[in-house]
C-alpha cells in the first residue's frame, strides 16, 4: 500500500512538479491550492504526510499547521513546511511542524526528507491506533 501525501501550495507549477515526482516515486498524491477545505480533505484522503507551503491565500501555512495539529483526527499527521520566506517569526510560528524545507530545494533531498519523516512517524501511534476512551488510573 502506497503512502498518501497531501500537498498544499498556491503555485500550480509547484503542485504539478511535486505531484509528478512523488507519484513517480510511488506515493499517492492529492493537491490543494489553499487550506479552506483542509479538514474535509484530510478526513476523506487520510494522508500519511502533509507538504505545506507557508505563503497561501486566506490562511498562512503556520496557522493551517496549528489547526491540523490541534485537531485530534489530524494531530498525528506529520507536516513538512515549505517556504522561501523563512525568518525567526515564521519558524517560531511553525514549531508544530515536523520539518521545514527551504525553497528552492533539490527533489532528491525532498524525497529523502519525506522518507525520514514518514519513518519517524511510523514509530509513534496515531490517533486511530490508540484507545482514547479508556478511563485513566
Amino acid at each position: 500500500m502506497s503512502k498518501r501525501i497531501l500537498i498544499i501550495d498556491d503555485s500550480i507549477e509547484h503542485l504539478d512538479i511535486l505531484k509528478e515526482v512523488l507519484t513517480f516515486s510511488g506515493f499517492e498524491v492529492k493537491t490543494a491550492v489553499d487550506g479552506r477545505r483542509i479538514v474535509s480533505i484530510v478526513q476523506k484522503f487520510h494522508p500519511h504526510l502533509v507538504l505545506l507551503d507557508y505563503v497561501l491565500p486566506v490562511i498562512n501555512g503556520g496557522e493551517l499547521a496549528a489547526r491540523l495539529k490541534n485537531n485530534p483526527v489530524s494531530a498525528h499527521i506529520p507536516i513538512i513546511l515549505m517556504s522561501a520566506y523563512l525568518n525567526t517569526t515564521i519558524i517560531n510560528q511553525c514549531r508544530c511542524c515536523d520539518g521545514i524545507l527551504y525553497k528552492p530545494f533539490d527533489l532528491d533531498l525532498l524525497l529523502r526528507y519525506i522518507n525520514q519523516v514518514l519513518n519517524k512517524a511510523a514509530s509513534r501511534p496515531s490517533f486511530f491506533e490508540t484507545d482514547h476512551n479508556q478511563p485513566s488510573g
